[in-house]
């Protein structure tokens, strides 16, 4: 039987006679393919280049590509293909004699510079690298590609490796900074008696709460190493004396007494389970007129009005397990909890924070599951 392939647009059907130009690919994709995989090189030049300590090695001055081969133990040639590369880049620039001299940007990454950039590039190096290379993994099972790749949970592996977790903990210490500041232009804290920290980390979010409101006391909890790094912060700072530091584990108990109870980043490193559990120990321990803060990245209703939010979710899918939730889901968490939300404040943040203040609900609370 004969078909009839002319094409009619009133029923949707192709047409076989489609000019050169609409029938020949735009290119773009191909384009962008190539520019991602130009990101690969760029992260990974720079990760090989704090393995090989080379910004300590330019520390002194300008040298060669051969000085510095003879130094890291590199192949000359190779190196130098890597250090224009990297010239490119803006971390290094090349004298008019071929010389390699360090910029600002990459005297950032020598190991005594305070930014701790060098550490956390070899953490990504290390971790980071392979995890999303297994990214597969998540997409087929749901699973985080972390304990896949490394054989053991995100946190329990930065327990093990001292390393990584100083990275991690530097890089998570400049956004507490931020946090903190956002937080305190937002909310009036004088009208409180005792905060409570829940995941608290290094202090450095009570510590500013506790700097701005001399009547303010703290509860910080944490795990042992944490709280070690929350006492030697706050010590010098001269707030440690209205600070109780508390080694726990939020998913068996949360300290009581507090009139305000804060999560700074904390749910979204969890799957709804255990992000529920959290909430319902926070709401166990907490008097009927407490309240609630949960410091979060809100996910929008139509995602890709949150391009930061997709790019952490995913991010968190691949490494704890957990995720970027919208106003509607961490509603039905709080509810699920026995909490009821009553406002969200946007906070002046770049990394997008909201605070969700919630109150106590007449609810009956669920029994806790860690």
């Amino acid at each position: 039987m004969n078909q009839d392939t002319s094409g009619d647009a009133s029923t949707g059907s192709f047409s076989a006679g489609r000019s050169d130009q609409e029938g020949r690919s735009s290119g773009q994709a191909m384009a962008r393919a190539g520019h991602l995989a130009f990101h690969m090189a760029r992260l990974q030049a720079l990760c090989v280049a704090v393995r090989l300590a080379l910004p300590d090695h330019l520390a002194g001055g300008a040298r060669s590509a051969d000085e510095l081969a003879a130094a890291a133990g590199a192949h000359p040639d190779a190196l130098n293909r890597m250090l224009r590369f990297l010239a490119l880049e803006g971390w290094v620039a090349v004298a008019e004699d071929g010389r390699y001299a360090l910029t600002p940007l990459g005297r950032e990454l020598c190991a005594e510079d305070p930014s701790g950039a060098r550490d956390f590039l070899l953490a990504c190096l290390e971790r980071g690298w392979p995890t999303w290379g297994a990214l597969l993994h998540s997409v087929m099972t749901g699973g985080p590609a972390f304990d896949h790749v490394v054989g053991r949970g995100y946190f329990e592996d930065m327990a093990l490796n001292p390393a990584n977790r100083a990275a991690v903990s530097r890089l998570l210490a400049e956004g507490a900074r931020e946090i903190s500041s956002a937080l305190k232009q937002t909310i009036d804290f004088s009208a409180f008696r005792q905060v409570v920290d829940v995941g608290g980390g290094g202090g450095i979010l009570v510590g500013a709460l506790l700097e701005a409101c001399p009547d303010l006391t703290a509860v910080l909890l944490d795990r042992a190493e944490a709280v070690e790094r929350a006492r030697a912060y706050l010590g010098p700072i001269g707030v440690a004396d209205r600070c109780l530091f508390e080694v726990g584990d939020f998913f068996r108990a949360v300290p009581a007494g507090g009139d305000v109870y804060i999560l700074s980043w904390i749910l979204h490193d969890w799957d709804d389970e255990r992000a529920i559990a959290i909430l319902t120990n926070c709401r166990r321990a907490m008097a009927p007129e407490a309240r609630l803060l949960v410091l979060e990245t809100l996910m929008a209703e139509n995602p890709l009005g949150s391009p930061h939010a997709v790019a952490l979710d995913l991010g968190m899918l691949v490494t704890t397990g957990g995720r970027e939730r919208t106003e509607t889901e961490y509603r039905r968490l709080l509810e699920s909890a026995g909490f009821r939300l009553v406002r969200i404040l946007p906070t002046p943040s770049s990394r997008g924070t909201s605070i969700l203040e919630a109150l106590p609900s007449s609810h009956p609370v669920s029994p806790s599951r860690p």
